[in-house]
C-alpha cells in the first residue's frame, strides 16, 4: 500500500492524476487521469505501437495473422486463470511443460 500511495502522490504532484474525494468513504481518495495524463498515456500507447510495428514489418500477412491469433489465445488464458484461480502460488520453473517454456 504505501508503494502504492508514493508512485499515486508522484503523480499527482506531476499532475497526470488527480484526487477526487469518495463520494462513498470519506476517508478514501479516488484517482483520475488529467487531460495531461490523457495524453501523456495516448503517448505511450503510440510509442508503443510505433515500436512493434517497426519489430514486425517484415513478417508475412500469414505469420502475422497466426501471431495475433496466438497472442489473442494466451492473453484469454491468462485472464482466465487469474479469474479462475488467482495468480500462481508455485514456483512457475516447476511446471510439467517447463521444457517448453525454457
Amino acid at each position: 500500500a504505501s508503494t502504492v500511495s508514493r508512485q499515486a502522490a508522484e503523480l499527482v504532484r506531476d499532475g497526470l492524476l488527480r484526487r477526487e474525494a469518495d463520494p462513498e468513504d470519506g476517508r478514501a481518495s479516488l484517482m483520475a487521469l488529467t487531460e495531461a495524463g490523457h495524453e501523456h498515456v495516448q503517448a505511450m500507447f503510440a510509442r508503443r505501437r510505433t515500436f512493434f510495428s517497426q519489430v514486425v514489418r517484415d513478417w508475412e500477412t500469414e505469420d502475422l495473422l497466426a501471431f495475433q491469433a496466438y497472442l489473442r489465445r494466451f492473453v484469454d488464458d491468462v485472464e482466465s486463470a487469474y479469474t479462475d484461480a488467482g495468480p500462481p502460488a508455485t514456483d512457475p520453473t516447476s511446471t510439467p511443460r517447463q521444457e517448453v517454456l525454457a
